[in-house]
């Protein structure tokens, strides 16, 4: 024999032995899957159990969503009720006030305008009757100020 005709046997034979373990594998393992439905009628019993709980969850999951779609509308509805609309602000306006004050405990401009709103108010409302005067408190002035002297603040 020649070398080139040994070296064909062996590229002949190592083909063979490649299709050979191919076709093997593919017999052994999808070849088992094909004879377990060889026929159309017969159904294995983990199958029918596997379609059933699909077929539960699909149900679940379609009740599921018409409840989500009937939840959604129900909200839209409450905003385009008539209730809703009819509803009246009643936000309150804060007033700024500067930052850093030397004295944090002194009665604010805010709460100033505030309790002469108030006075205002019952002095209207009691039409005549005697004046109420809030009472304001004493304020401690810090020694590096002063000394130690008592303040009254502006009566309001």
């Amino acid at each position: 024999m020649t070398p080139q005709t040994k070296k064909m046997m062996m590229n002949v034979a190592t083909g063979a032995l490649v299709l050979g373990v191919i076709a093997g594998g593919y017999f052994a393992f999808v070849g088992k899957k094909m004879d377990t439905t060889t026929s159309g009628a017969t159904v294995s019993t983990p199958g029918i159990a596997q379609t059933i709980a699909i077929s539960t969850d699909i149900s679940r999951t379609k009740t599921e969503l018409s409840e989500l779609k009937k939840a959604v509308a129900a909200s839209v509805e409450v905003f385009t009720s008539t209730e809703f609309r009819s509803l009246q602000d009643f936000t309150v306006q804060v007033y700024e006030e500067p930052v850093g004050r030397d004295n944090p405990f002194m009665i604010t401009d805010w709460k100033t305008k505030m309790k002469d709103e108030e006075a205002a108010a019952s002095r209207r409302s009691s039409s005549g009757a005697s004046s109420v005067t809030p009472s304001t408190p004493e304020v401690v002035v810090p020694k590096s100020t002063q000394e130690n002297k008592t303040v009254t603040p502006p009566s309001i």
